[in-house]
């Protein structure tokens, strides 16, 4: 006999704890109960910032391709940070505006929001790999930004440091950071399949789907291509040591070695401290953001066989998103605050407009005051 499956989120919890003692379990119930409530609400709020930051992203890669902008020596770590910050905010839209659209038509039902399809599944798993794919990116091209300013600094006489700031020396980091990135998500991706386990149907209340309305209902299953979960946990392990932990570390050391360096005097002082100052900030964003996910890290490790602990651990996780969302949107507002040729740039294409109209303007006035000439003056 076909029922309709009912959500109950405490009997759904129940199963998640189903080895802790019962005081335990109430107890992690209610945690659980408040991190998914939060999660759900953060999530809003991180689509708002995401919808808002998208323009101005795009406007900064814009800046960035800008021809007096390429003579900076971290244009091109600027340049990837900011397409990586860009396609994430654009996939996080993608992603959630589907599912956003159909939970506000059933603000009053929410039992009626169908379950997600085969193709949705597919799809926001693929998503989510892209989107994490650009965090990681993000986070490794601030760090080799970090330790190559770094070193411009202590070494500014070294032949092999100015070589490196060519073009071609600089792609072979970024090129070997993706690379690296994808290979390690390419097991974690393969790690799932999308199995059919029920049918979904629509309650009574729900009136909006024809009669007799049905719907495969899905989950994530494991395809056993790994030798049992502890070749996951170490996957996992790794991924905490090469995206959270080794930065975590290189961050740090980077920052306060260019902080050291801003008290001290040089000839080249103004242009040193504004490059400077631009790193500095941009690792101490990255760092604001990353170091909550480490610790997630950590405890997802510690903790990889408790299912509530892992549900918790997710839902926290989008919390923290919200801190990468943060970051990936003040990047444009920090390269305008600390960059006097980003500054220059913006304005020369807002100015460009209004320059061309006054040459005009001056060249047709010149004429009438020389009719005889035949050639018109450009004024500077």
């Amino acid at each position: 006999m076909n029922e309709s499956l009912d959500y109950d989120a405490d009997a759904y919890f129940m199963i998640l704890f189903p080895d802790f003692s019962l005081d335990s379990k109430d107890f992690w119930i209610a945690v659980a109960t408040v991190a998914l409530k939060t999660s759900e609400y953060v999530k809003y709020a991180n689509f708002f910032v995401a919808a808002i930051a998208l323009i101005p992203n795009f406007f900064h890669l814009i800046v960035l391709t800008r021809k007096s902008m390429r003579t900076m020596p971290i244009h091109i770590f600027i340049f990837g940070i900011g397409l990586c910050d860009f396609t994430r905010i654009a996939l996080f839209l993608v992603m959630n505006i589907p599912q956003l659209w159909t939970t506000y038509q059933n603000l009053e039902n929410p039992d009626c929001i169908p379950p997600l399809s085969y193709f949705e599944m597919a799809r926001n798993e693929f998503y989510t790999i892209a989107v994490s794919v650009c965090e990681q990116s993000s986070i490794w091209l601030g760090v080799v930004m970090a330790v190559f300013r770094t070193l411009l600094i202590k070494y500014p006489l070294s032949h092999r440091l100015h070589r490196m700031s060519t073009l071609k020396y600089k792609l072979l980091p970024i090129i070997s950071i993706l690379l690296i990135i994808i290979s390690l998500w390419i097991p974690k991706y393969l790690r799932y399949r999308i199995r059919i386990f029920g049918i979904w149907f629509p309650p009574p209340i729900c009136d909006k789907f024809p009669k007799n309305y049905s719907q495969p209902l899905y989950f994530m299953e494991e395809t056993k291509i790994f030798d049992g979960e502890i070749t996951f946990q170490n996957l996992t392990f790794l991924e905490g040591i090469v995206f959270f932990l080794i930065p975590s570390i290189i961050l740090p050391i980077a920052t306060i070695s260019l902080i050291i360096d801003l008290k001290k005097p040089s000839r080249s002082q103004e242009n040193r401290d504004r490059s400077s100052k631009l790193v500095t900030f941009m690792t101490i964003s990255f760092m604001i953001a990353m170091v909550p996910y480490s610790g997630l890290y950590i405890i997802n490790f510690v903790q990889s066989k408790s299912n509530g602990i892992r549900f918790i651990l997710r839902c926290i996780e989008v919390i923290f998103s919200f801190l990468i969302t943060i970051n990936n949107s003040l990047h444009c507002v920090l390269c305008y605050l600390m960059s006097t040729k980003y500054r220059e740039a913006v304005k020369s294409m807002f100015n460009k407009t209004n320059t061309v109209d006054i040459q005009m303007s001056d060249q047709r006035m010149t004429s009438v005051r020389n009719p005889r000439s035949t050639f018109s003056v450009k004024i500077e």
